[in-house]
């Protein structure tokens, strides 16, 4: 069961507010009830108790602005029906063609108008799941495959292409690439965030290579949050049970129509699993997260964000090693220990509806110490585009990134060494993608190509090429050739 508690400024929910939440959640409940506000019927949700505080700097304004909003749509003021006219009430789902998403091409765009096989996972189906962790929520997605390996480890993949590292899936949280270069795959484990904080994620099933490079193979997932005005108050959250034995965190924001800011902190832990014929697992899990954003607006055509996070846990693992005497193996149980950081700045400067340009850099590094050595990676990248029309049906965007990682394995062991223990590698790349119109709202062609060198596969090249009709509001036919590694 999972309860949520709202305050307002004042500290106490003023009555007829805390009558009218009591209201709606049970009306919400008859109306969807496989979605309940209360209670989740996902296997993740194991947690007996899940109390939340919100306090929403805005007070009674929402609950005033809720009301203006039901006597205007009328039908849609539920508050005021008794439960013989809610049942009769007809309830209509949008449609999801015109849900925003921005990883396809590199600008907004819509699903209906993405010449690509996409789905957002939105915040409110996050809030809805009931699950806990990043590798979990994409579940939500379909053409996603995520088996659970152990408490804290996953095998993720996008069609068939399914491992612990999947090297041809590129996962990004806000155009941040948290892909890890020595072992081909994302450590799911060191992935944390507020999931109050998470406004969607993208899933793109199909090459992305034109766009977005190396890794972009099988498919794309970017991890969207939101936006620090959009986060304003002080929300805090604690949960606990059997298995993820505690659940806590907090986040405060606040600012102005110029100038917004967060901070959050989320500390978690988690027991061990359960094998059949050994009892309890050696994975356990345990970390804590904080981090911020901030949102500057000077003015119309210029938009500063900066965001940040650091995060440190440890967790049990039991891995097999070759040993020098007989049986010539050994099963070793150990803590590991993990750390890392990242800061992102980005600058968004509009010229036209039609065109804009964007720069962008972030810093991340991270450190792992464990039984068979310790490794340390740290990125720093640099990427620019550009959107501008051409003409009066073309759109064409492009860009250019430079990517420099240095990975650096200070202890070998008897199990495993590298060398050299430290290498440092650079990528330079640069793509360039045009969107004609062939007929006016219903036929577009998208072609373009993505150009690069790195150490390993020297000059590469991933074109692609797309045809989208869209003969309806409800209804897009697309196909594509593309070329990625």
């Amino acid at each position: 069961m999972r309860s949520r508690w709202f305050v307002g400024k004042d500290g106490v929910a003023p009555p007829k507010a805390y009558r009218s939440a009591i209201l709606w959640s049970l009306v919400s409940s008859l109306i969807f009830p496989c979605a309940g506000f209360a209670q989740s019927n996902s296997a993740a949700a194991r947690t007996p108790f899940d109390v939340a505080w919100l306090a929403d700097e805005q007070g009674q304004g929402d609950a005033a602005s809720t009301k203006k909003e039901g006597e205007a749509n009328g039908d849609l003021d539920f508050l005021n029906k008794d439960i013989q006219e809610l049942s009769r009430t007809q309830v209509k789902a949008g449609t999801a063609m015109g849900t925003e998403v921005t990883s396809v091409s590199r600008q907004t765009s819509t699903i209906g108008q993405s010449p690509a096989a996409v789905f957002v996972i939105t915040n409110e189906m996050i809030r809805r799941s009931g699950y806990r962790t990043v590798p979990d929520l994409l579940r939500l997605a379909p053409g996603v495959k995520v088996a659970k390996i152990s408490s804290n480890s996953w095998a993720i993949g996008i069609r068939g292409q399914q491992s612990r590292f999947s090297k041809l899936l590129l996962v990004m949280i806000d155009g941040r690439s948290i892909y890890n270069p020595v072992f081909g795959g994302v450590f799911w484990d060191m992935q944390d965030l507020l999931f109050e904080d998470i406004e969607r994620i993208e899933v793109i099933r199909g090459p992305g290579g034109t766009i977005w490079g190396a890794n972009a193979v099988d498919g794309v997932i970017n991890i969207i949050t939101k936006k620090a005005s959009e986060s304003r108050g002080v929300y805090a959250e604690v949960g606990g049970g059997n298995y993820d034995l505690l659940n806590e965190a907090v986040r405060v924001g606040g600012g102005d129509d110029e100038f917004s800011w967060r901070m959050w902190g989320k500390h978690f832990e988690r027991g061990p699993g359960y094998l059949p014929g050994e009892g309890l697992a050696w994975d356990d899990w345990r970390a804590g997260n904080g981090g911020f954003r901030m949102d500057w607006d000077p003015c119309r055509c210029n938009h500063f964000t900066a965001l940040g996070q650091f995060f440190a846990g440890s967790e049990g693992q039991r891995s097999i090693w070759p040993v020098p005497y007989d049986p010539f193996y050994q099963v070793f149980p150990e803590d590991m220990d993990f750390t890392g950081q990242s800061v992102l700045l980005r600058w968004e400067h509009t010229t036209s509806e039609d065109s804009d340009w964007k720069f962008q850099t972030y810093y991340d590094r991270n450190y792992r110490k464990q039984v068979m050595g310790d490794q340390m990676w740290t990125t720093m990248d640099f990427d620019f585009q550009h959107r501008f029309p051409l003409g009066d049906r073309h759109n064409v965007i492009w860009g250019l990134n430079h990517r420099q990682i240095f990975n650096y394995e200070p202890d070998g062991s008897f199990f495993l060494s590298f060398s050299p223990t430290h290498i440092t590698y650079n990528e330079f790349s640069g793509f360039i993608q045009d969107e004609i119109e062939l007929a006016e709202d219903r036929w577009f062609l998208t072609a373009g190509t993505k150009l690069g060198r790195d150490n390993f596969c020297g000059f590469q090249v991933q074109p692609s090429i797309r045809l989208l009709w869209t003969p309806d509001e409800r209804h897009s036919l697309w196909g594509a050739i593309s070329r990625g590694r």
